[in-house]
């Protein structure tokens, strides 16, 4: 998800943003192993999707109430608006 676009939704402080910003960068890279994965792609896109699972539970921990609210509610209008493109 775009930090900036975040940034302004959530209105993230300074050190939320830093933050978010690192939880970007570390689950990037581990999205990046996965992909790189040999094996089964059916694992692989189960383990995608617990990896995902595992980045909004951090999220979550680094977000107000409110702006937790904020974060999933702009997750599911993404997810809609990918959903009416296809």
């Amino acid at each position: 998800m775009d930090i900036e676009r975040l940034t302004k939704h959530l209105s993230l402080d300074s050190q939320q943003i830093n933050q978010f910003t690192q939880l970007e960068q570390r689950y990037n890279r581990l999205m990046d192993d996965l992909f790189g994965f040999e094996g089964d792609r059916k694992q692989m896109w189960k383990a995608m999707r617990e990896l995902l699972k595992e980045k909004d539970q951090e999220i979550t921990k680094l977000l107000s109430d409110s702006q937790t609210k904020s974060y999933f509610n702009l997750k599911q209008l993404q997810s809609q608006q990918r959903k009416q493109a296809n």
